[in-house]
């Protein structure tokens, strides 16, 4: 033990790394998410305090919304990320996608999911054929 506490800069990388850790096991940052249905939209939204907006990642894949909140690691030069919430969310038909839109508040992220009627040439009878 006592040769640690003589190596100044192996001790100072243990501590980074305990930082590191404790943050991804919910020191720092915890992450809330709440999804709630109104009359014409969902809204979900994200809180995580001292989460800056340029953290959040969010990829819309046909009807799957993706969220990401990855943060900086704070001790390398190179660009590497810890992810600290992912959440993938099926959206229904009556989503409509194109009109989806994210709003950022220091500490919270609100995503909007506007409704769409559904018309009838979205619904149809699929015939079977004999082969």
């Amino acid at each position: 033990m006592m040769n640690l506490l003589k190596n100044k800069k192996a001790l100072i990388n243990l501590l980074k790394h305990g930082d590191v850790l404790n943050t991804l096991n919910g020191g720092r940052v915890q992450v809330g998410v709440s999804v709630k249905q109104h009359q014409n939209e969902f809204v979900i939204k994200i809180t995580a305090p001292g989460v800056s907006m340029d953290a959040y990642d969010i990829m819309l894949d046909l009807n799957r919304l993706n969220i990401a909140v990855n943060l900086p690691h704070p001790y390398t030069e190179a660009a590497a990320y810890h992810p600290i919430m992912t959440r993938t969310f099926n959206l229904p038909a009556y989503v409509d996608t194109a009109n989806i839109v994210a709003h950022y508040q220091p500490g919270q992220l609100q995503i909007i999911l506007p409704f769409q009627e559904i018309t009838e040439d979205q619904r149809r009878k699929i015939d079977i054929k004999h082969l």
